[in-house]
């Protein structure tokens, strides 16, 4: 299933995250969304929140704008969302790298509105 229909949905779902994560002291270094999943390169900057309530919360508003918008039910995500503990350099590096062509590798270029997007922001 699609979880992003066109840009607006991909925008909305974006915006909503840089919120959450302003919010919650938590940095996005890099992300990409396709139409059928999404990666993000998160590093929580202290607090006692954990990047688990950040998706978490991220997750149930962008269900209740989806299911609204196309007038359906139910959750819009297969699963929970995987993580992985970032312990060093090379590994962040390589993870970054992944996110900016994961969406290149399986990528067909069509419209303007089914097109991928890719950011990263390198700090």
């Amino acid at each position: 299933m699609n979880i992003f229909e066109n840009f607006m949905d991909r925008e909305r779902f974006i915006k909503k995250a840089f919120c959450l994560a302003r919010i919650y002291n938590i940095e996005i270094s890099s992300y990409a969304l396709m139409k059928n999943h999404f990666h993000f390169l998160l590093k929580q900057n202290g607090g006692t929140v954990f990047i688990s309530i950040f998706m978490q919360r991220l997750g149930q508003s962008f269900a209740s704008y989806f299911n609204l918008k196309y007038k359906r039910r139910g959750p819009v995500f297969d699963s929970r969302f995987k993580s992985k503990l970032v312990a060093d350099n090379k590994y962040f590096e390589d993870l970054q790298k992944y996110i900016a062509f994961n969406p290149i590798k399986g990528a067909k270029i069509d419209s303007k509105n089914g097109r991928s997007v890719v950011k990263n922001v390198f700090t």
